[in-house]
């Protein structure tokens, strides 16, 4: 019966608790906003893989801007979309830094997506991919490819 009672307060305790961000992977997040290192990474977020390299916020900015010139829209729909962007991306840099000693998003550059069937979900070029850390159920580091690559010395 005691133990019955333990069990019921730690399930209790265990519902009121925040939830903690995983450091480790946040740390890992922060890496290329430090470094100009990028980090290969697989992230499993409910049965989703996804991989790629980490990149920083900013790079993540860059690239994404980068890729709205490169499309074939019109000159003054590309320059609202990029106007768009920059209109967001200063605040949200602007209250990461300000709020957050470990970052909430991680940012891939060579994104690839694998549902839980398998097979890679195809994409064009560089795709990048910003996701909530705490969506995040496991991780391990190094890119995940759909079929062997022959590694060269």
């Amino acid at each position: 019966m005691a133990s019955s009672a333990v069990s019921e307060s730690m399930k209790s305790r265990a519902a009121r608790a925040p939830l903690e961000s995983d450091r480790l992977l946040q740390a890992l997040a922060l890496v290329p906003e430090k470094t100009s290192i990028e980090l290969g990474i697989t992230l499993n977020l409910d049965g989703l893989l996804v991989t790629g390299f980490v990149i920083s916020q900013e790079a993540y900015f860059e690239q994404l801007t980068q890729g709205i010139r490169e499309t074939k829209a019109d000159d003054e729909m590309k320059s609202l979309l990029e106007d768009f962007l920059t209109e967001l991306k200063e605040p949200i840099i602007k209250s990461t830094a300000e709020k957050a000693t470990f970052p909430r998003f991680i940012h891939l550059r060579d994104a690839k997506l694998y549902p839980s069937e398998g097979k890679g979900m195809p994409s064009l070029g560089s795709t990048l991919w910003r996701g909530d850390i705490d969506s995040v159920s496991g991780f391990c580091l190094g890119e995940m490819y759909s079929s062997p690559k022959q590694i060269t010395a």
